[in-house]
């Protein structure tokens, strides 16, 4: 073999390697932003789902106050991330409103979590609050 032969094999094999190479960049960069995206997507599912638990529980904790003191309006309910065992924390925001149509009240609850971040997640539940015959609300 002569020497241009050489030096052309040894072109084209290098031509060949740097192919391959930008190939696997190529496709190792695909799969790294399609891994940072699942993982955004499945925080995201994850603070959604603490914020749906963190309003019901909300819900339960305005309609035992309610129970105890009929006076009870509301309140801003803080958490701190260890009380949540999470990372984050994350605030409930309760409020007994007069629905502006009838005298009838309506309990609303809004989650918000992480309460620290600005990419947070917010729930919010209003459900009507029914009084008995004494007009006691439960």
């Amino acid at each position: 073999m002569s020497r241009l032969q050489v030096t052309r094999r040894r072109g084209t094999l290098l031509v060949i390697v740097l192919l391959c190479l930008m190939v696997v960049g190529l496709t190792s960069a695909g799969l790294l932003r399609w891994i940072t995206l699942h993982q955004r997507q499945v925080r995201q599912t994850q603070w959604q789902q603490q914020a749906l638990w963190l309003a019901e529980s909300g819900l339960s904790r305005a309609r035992q106050r309610l129970a105890a003191d009929n006076g009870y309006s509301g309140e801003a309910w803080q958490l701190d991330a260890q009380q949540l065992s999470r990372d984050h924390a994350g605030v409930v925001t309760i409020q007994c409103e007069v629905i502006s149509e009838s005298d009838e009240q309506q309990l609303v609850v809004e989650a918000i979590y992480p309460a620290d971040s600005i990419h947070r997640v917010t729930h919010r539940i209003a459900v009507p609050l029914k009084t008995n015959n004494s007009g006691d609300t439960p």
